[in-house]
């Protein structure tokens, strides 16, 4: 259980130290402000205004700059405009602590790359511990040897959750709940596409002092903002094939957007790379990719549903 799992990482760290009375741990315990300067960040590609679709893969990329580490984390999602998102950090013992917040909410969520560096750092090894919106769940917890050589790469998963219907709120259940590890949480809002029983999905969200109660069994459900969401593929059979991309109109107009056609049935693929969107043209392919359990796909223009795709690898003919 990941979430568990981080706070025994933290716990262990800093008991690590050894252990002692709780007065004479306060005495021991040294906390700082560390600063944090040259922050800037790259403007996303695409606002939405409910929760990314698509997890495009997030990372920090770690390097030094003298006695500060450079910290670029890549793709990192925040519900904020962007003139109100800010960094903070403090060093407690050999833990840093950085957090990414924003100082209002906004209505729209987009993937930012955020460049900033912490410090001044003592050449040694460090504990990370990176959370977002002052919130105690940590995206991330690791290791860190910081010196003059510094330059590594960390990975950011998702958390793995599961969609669980519980009946419509108005008669006999308590409509869409996010089952993560044990704990059943309420989402302020859930894509349609999601809303399917026992579907697992891969998420990140933010955990909400609000809480909501079901009119059923009066139960208290704790709130999340979902910030990304995608179906969890890691178990689902990969299939290859040669197929054609079609291009069945702009959707904002009168069209349905990009297709391909696989044995004379057409999916839409939910990471089509723009290489491969040539406007009114066939473009022939080899496609590795799953098809998804969500529901499907519909079209404005037409009643018709489709099967989702997402697509491992591809490449033309």
């Amino acid at each position: 259980m990941k979430k568990i799992f981080l706070f025994s990482v933290i716990a262990l760290f800093l008991s690590a130290m050894g252990s002692c009375e709780k007065d004479e741990c306060k005495k021991n315990i040294k906390e700082s402000e560390l600063g944090v300067r040259n922050f800037s960040y790259t403007q996303p590609k695409q606002y939405v205004s409910n929760a990314i679709h698509i997890i495009e893969k997030e990372y920090l990329e770690l390097k030094v700059k003298g006695h500060f580490l450079s910290i670029r984390h890549i793709n990192s999602a925040l519900n904020s405009c962007p003139k109100q998102i800010s960094v903070t950090s403090k060093l407690s013992n050999d833990t840093i602590y950085i957090n990414e917040t924003q100082s209002k909410e906004c209505l729209r969520i987009g993937n930012y790359d955020l460049r900033y560096e912490v410090g001044k750092l003592d050449y040694r090894k460090y504990h990370i511990v990176l959370t977002k919106f002052n919130s105690s769940f940590p995206i991330t917890v690791f290791k860190l040897d910081f010196n003059a050589n510094t330059n590594k790469i960390v990975n950011i998963n998702p958390q793995k959750a599961v969609i669980v219907y519980t009946g419509k709120p108005n008669k006999d259940g308590c409509d869409y709940l996010i089952k993560i590890d044990e704990t059943f949480y309420k989402p302020t809002f859930l894509p349609l596409e999601f809303c399917y029983q026992n579907l697992k999905v891969k998420l990140q969200y933010q955990l909400l002092k609000k809480k909501w109660t079901c009119k059923k069994d009066r139960k208290t459900y704790t709130q999340i903002d979902i910030l990304k969401i995608e179906e969890d593929v890691d178990n689902y059979p990969i299939y290859e094939h040669i197929g054609t991309i079609i291009d069945k109109g702009d959707p904002s107009l009168d069209g349905c957007g990009y297709f391909i056609k696989i044995n004379k049935v057409l999916y839409k693929p939910i990471n089509l790379p723009k290489e491969y969107c040539h406007k009114g043209l066939k473009v022939k392919v080899k496609v590795k990719y799953n098809i998804l359990q969500k529901k499907g796909f519909n079209c404005h223009w037409d009643i018709k549903k489709y099967n989702q795709i997402k697509i491992i690898k591809i490449t033309k003919q």
